[in-house]
């Protein structure tokens, strides 16, 4: 790449230098409605950037070298005409509307093409190349802001991509099963199946219509994924593209530079394992910065803060992703085949991934009846340590940079060296800590079309989706763990995942025209679909022998795992689509499930849906500005499967090992009822889509309602040997209520500018209607931690925090006790994590070759926990602990005497014997307590610069190779800002919680900041050629 780099700045230099005679060309450009002419019409000579535009009358005057150039004609929203001057100095246009503009065709479910006319709900669309621009190694990111009615929060800034949080039209579920169901190429897969650079579109299928044909899966929505082929390719085609950006933290914690390590003002270091005084303390509470010498890990040296001591700690990561591929077509088919690397360092020292796309797309036409498609992605990823540490809560007096050396001279692999004997050097854990994996994927899809007449086809399918995951997790000697200290003498875990879907399909379609105004398509079809999980793993403590990582290799015994989960559903679909002159559209589908993870006699389920889509404007004479307007609607069900058979034909159980190495049974405490269901969904939604002046001013709106019930709950119940067990069975009823709308427009657009925009905005409210009939009181609890808890009960929106708050006085302010101690209430409600609404702003700004495009992404609304913000407060690290020098601070509040309000005053503190008030580490871990909540409860409001690209399309008439047909080189950036009153970090983040959900599966929770890592901003530059 660096002796193209030399070549490529000598073609931006290069400018042509043209003499030559010219003659003058007029002419007026008109349509078949508007004979007057048309303003604002680019007219330009063809293969150069010589033009002009239209006036006001449509009339325009261009030179042209001589009579053997071409004129061309391009307006938004009409076909682009050429006309050769061949001596004439008149030359007249009539531009025809470009009807394809109108009539966007879009993948719907089982990977069908449809006219988005013809739709009677809501799809949205987000084109491959809006994708590919600024690259996210997570897909999922890249459609944050591009989707009406989607809620994304990125995961932390760990490499690989993935993890990212999505949510479709809100949480449906109560047991947490929403993640919406990814389809690549027509078969299940996720999100990540595909490089950014291969893929031509994503249709976000949103609604219950939208997702019906994929029955007990599409409970939380459909996001399809259409990789490129080599289709209408002319020649040969090979395309290179090239990202290389940097990271960096997006946002770290504001720190106090005044104070260092130790507690209630003391701190002396010996051993590191509290010989000193306060020497194997995680807080910042000690003596004030003197510059004196004092005893510390790195000898007696001068008393003072390292500033920077995080920020140092963290590299800018980079990212390069390399992706070239050649594709061509004729009349007996097409193929495109692509090869991506991505090479990945994180922001944390030893992280780093190496991933290897191969792509396969390709169609044989066989004879004129039969048709045959294929793709394939083949993806492997070696990642040498995705570990994590958290090093923003190091005390301020500690010179981390002295850690990097982190063996105990004299004791190497067997003592590492760190501050405090309670915690692991940073380095040490990245260095010989190391969590590894393995993963190979392969995604197979074969497709036959038989064209058995011209209106009668069949279409069979078989795809597979195979993955192996292979994990290495080592712990070096010495390592701490709070709770297992068999770490201290090593410990290793090895194991294996596999996972295996495969999917046989067919689809019988049938359409023709009768009554010559009606046209009928009637398409059945069935689905056969396997799914297996199996895992196997094992691990060893207290190892023999040091830096030998083998299961082998311990003083104990191993302990094993395995775990394998099949599964199987058997689908028939058939589905109607009545057309009645092109302007009225019906279509009427059902689909039957029948799932191996329910019992025989109650595993049957149907999901039906009825949609309506009516153009009014071919109906109705309307305005000529109007050059568009559907209206539509739809009602059907949907459902949200069991995700695993043991929940249903059998109680799960789990092993546990003695001592001496043997096993046991454990049964669960969860009875299951038998006859459990899928959860379904019946969304009933209406639309409308209305489009001005040609395209260039359109507004689509969408109002929901979608009422999910058989929700699957996991209650407490008395067994008979007394105490509690628990038992899962169907209850309850959730709705989710919301508008959508966007705005797109195209403010400007002339001979050299161009401007298009598009605002997305959305709001949603889910409440539980119902839970268990028996049991009025009851409400649906998960904790989130300890103290902070997730809790839904009739009537109150779903994502409602709670736990314990402050008691207040009747005017707002806090209630302490004499001695200055908080007053708490019992657990109450705390708020909401969800947003009041989303909305985003989309913008591409063209000038002749420049272009700019810009996304803003604003969430309003819900509540955010913060707990890196309490154990920054609680340790002594940020700003906010200088308060009063961190000593005489007397609360401010209220106490109640007597029954009357007044302020708690220092001569209260001191009959309780703190004398002149509370010190600062008194201060704060009263006011930072665990135990309430509220306390960094805050507005989660953020309005972040998601991304934005700065581009440069080098000019056709500046390119003298032949064979290169396009280059463009562009800055690129990704999560550059945000704003927001949230402190210490990226206001956009989710937590796990530490109550799994009833499916015993792990529960992102939005709004609630616990991450190991801080967010990443991303900043480079690509470059893109075409040959």
């Amino acid at each position: 790449m660096q002796r193209q780099i030399p070549i490529l700045i000598l073609i931006l230099l290069m400018s042509p230098v043209y003499l030559f005679s010219q003659q003058k060309i007029t002419g007026k450009v008109t349509t078949p409605d508007d004979p007057l002419g048309i303003p604002g019409v680019n007219v330009f000579i063809k293969g150069t950037t010589l033009g002009t535009i239209t006036d006001m009358d449509g009339i325009y005057t261009i030179d042209v070298p001589n009579d053997t150039c071409t004129i061309a004609f391009s307006y938004i929203g009409f076909n682009p005409e050429e006309l050769p001057v061949k001596g004439r100095a008149i030359i007249d246009m009539v531009l025809l509307p470009l009807l394809e503009s109108l009539d966007e065709v879009v993948i719907t479910a089982l990977g069908i093409k449809r006219d988005e006319k013809a739709l009677g709900y809501s799809v949205q669309k987000v084109k491959g190349e809006e994708v590919a621009r600024v690259k996210e190694l997570d897909v999922v990111n890249a459609l944050s802001g591009k989707v009406a009615g989607v809620n994304i929060i990125q995961a932390d800034g760990s490499i690989g991509g993935g993890g990212s949080r999505i949510v479709i039209r809100g949480e449906s579920s109560l047991a947490g099963n929403t993640d919406p169901l990814f389809i690549i190429n027509g078969i299940p897969g996720s999100a990540n199946d595909v490089a950014p650079d291969d893929i031509e579109s994503i249709s976000v299928l949103k609604g219950a219509a939208a997702a019906a044909l994929y029955g007990s899966k599409a409970g939380a929505g459909v996001v399809m994924i259409t990789s490129k082929s080599g289709k209408n390719t002319k020649g040969m085609l090979v395309e290179f593209n090239s990202n290389i950006t940097f990271q960096s933290p997006l946002v770290l914690p504001e720190y106090q530079n005044k104070f260092g390590m130790g507690e209630s003002g003391e701190y002396s270091y010996y051993d590191g394992n509290g010989g000193g005084v306060f020497d194997d303390t995680h807080l910042n509470w000690g003596p004030a910065f003197d510059g004196q010498l004092r005893p510390q890990f790195t000898g007696n040296k001068p008393w003072v803060a390292f500033e920077d001591n995080v920020k140092d700690f963290y590299q800018t990561g980079h990212t390069y992703v390399n992706n070239i591929s050649v594709s061509s077509s004729s009349e007996n088919g097409s193929y495109r085949f692509s090869y991506s690397n991505t090479d990945q360092k994180g922001i944390l020292p030893n992280n780093g991934l190496v991933k290897n796309n191969l792509g396969l797309n390709s169609t044989f036409v066989v004879n004129k009846y039969l048709t045959i498609t294929s793709n394939m992605n083949y993806i492997r990823t070696d990642c040498d340590n995705n570990k994590q540490v958290d090093v923003r809560f190091t005390p301020r007096s500690i010179d981390i940079g002295a850690l990097k050396d982190y063996w105990v001279p004299g004791m190497e692999g067997y003592q590492q060296m760190n501050y405090r004997r309670s915690g692991n050097n940073p380095y040490f854990e990245l260095y010989e800590n190391p969590y590894s994996y393995i993963d190979n994927k392969l995604i197979v899809n074969v497709s036959a079309n038989l064209k058995l007449t011209e209106n009668f086809n069949i279409v069979g399918k078989y795809g597979t989706n195979y993955t192996n995951n292979e994990f290495y997790d080592k712990h070096a000697y010495s390592t701490f763990a709070k709770y297992e200290k068999r770490d201290l003498k090593g410990y290793y875990k090895t194991g294996m995942n596999n996972f295996w879907d495969r999917t046989a399909e067919f689809l019988a379609t049938y359409d023709r025209k009768i009554f010559d105004d009606f046209t009928v398509k009637l398409s059945f079809g069935g689905t056969h679909f396997r799914q297996e999980y199996k895992n196997i793993e094992g691990s060893a403590y207290e190892l023999t022998y040091v830096d030998i990582f083998n299961l082998n290799n311990r003083d104990g015994h191993i302990y094993v795992g395995d775990y394998t989960t099949p599964q199987v559903t058997n689908s028939l679909y058939g589905f109607l689509n009545l057309d009645y002159k092109g302007k009225i559209f019906l279509d009427i589908t059902r689909r039957d499930d029948w799932a191996s993870t329910l019992i025989p006699v109650n595993n049957h389920f149907t999901y039906p849906s009825v949609a309506l889509s009516t153009l009014v404007h071919e109906l109705f004479p309307l305005p000529g500005a109007v050059s568009f307007w559907k209206v539509r609607g739809s009602v059907a069900q949907v459902g949200n499967s069991i995700p695993e058979p043991f929940y249903t034909a059998k109680n799960k159980f789990s092993f546990g090992t003695y001592s001496n190495g043997l096993t046991y049974l454990i049964p669960s405490e969860i009875n299951v009822n038998p006859y459990l269901k899928p959860e379904i969904s019946t969304g009933i939604e209406f639309g409308s889509d209305i489009r001005f002046y040609q395209n260039r001013l359109g507004f689509d709106v969408t109002v929901y309602n979608t009422v999910t019930k058989n929700q699957i709950l996991t209650t407490n119940q008395t067994i008979t040997s007394g105490g509690q067990n628990k038992f899962t069975t169907n209850a309850g009823q959730i709705t989710s209520k919301g508008i959508e709308a966007t705005l797109n427009m195209v403010p400007i657009k002339n001979k050299d500018w161009t401007w298009e925009m598009q605002i997305n905005w959305s709001l949603d409210r889910t409440y539980i209607d119902e839970l268990i009939d028996s049991m009025p009181e009851y409400k649906k609890t998960q904790q989130v931690n300890s103290f902070l808890a997730i809790e839904d009960g009739v009537g109150q929106r779903r994502g409602t925090f709670y736990g314990k708050a402050y008691e207040r006085a009747p005017n707002g302010e806090r209630l302490y006790s004499l001695s200055g101690d908080t007053r708490l209430t019992e657990i109450t409600q705390l708020g909401n994590y969800n947003p009041d609404w989303m909305a985003s702003f989309n913008n591409t700004i063209t000038y002749k070759w420049l272009s700019l495009s810009f996304l803003f992404d604003l969430r309003y609304g819900g509540l955010i926990y913060n707990e890196i913000e309490r154990k920054l407060n609680m340790y002594g690290l940020s700003e906010a602990t200088l308060l009063n020098n961190r000593e005489g601070i007397v609360p401010d509040g209220m106490v109640q005497e007597n029954g009357t309000y007044r302020k708690l005053t220092l001569e209260d503190l001191e009959n309780y014997g703190k004398i002149g008030g509370q010190s600062g580490q008194e201060y704060w871990a009263t006011q930072m307590e665990e135990t309430a909540p509220e306390n960094v409860l805050v507005d989660d409001t953020y309005l972040k610069l998601r991304e934005m690209r700065l581009a440069f399309e080098m000019p056709k008439d500046w390119i003298k190779v032949s064979f290169v047909k396009s280059v463009t080189v562009a800055l690129i950036g990704r999560n550059l800002a945000v704003w927001s009153k949230v402190k210490h970090i990226d206001p956009e983040t989710y937590g796990e919680a530490s109550e799994k959900n009833d499916f015993g599966r792990t529960t992102k929770v939005p709004g609630y900041a616990v991450s190991n890592m801080p967010s990443v901003r991303s900043y480079g530059f690509s470059l893109s050629c075409k040959f």
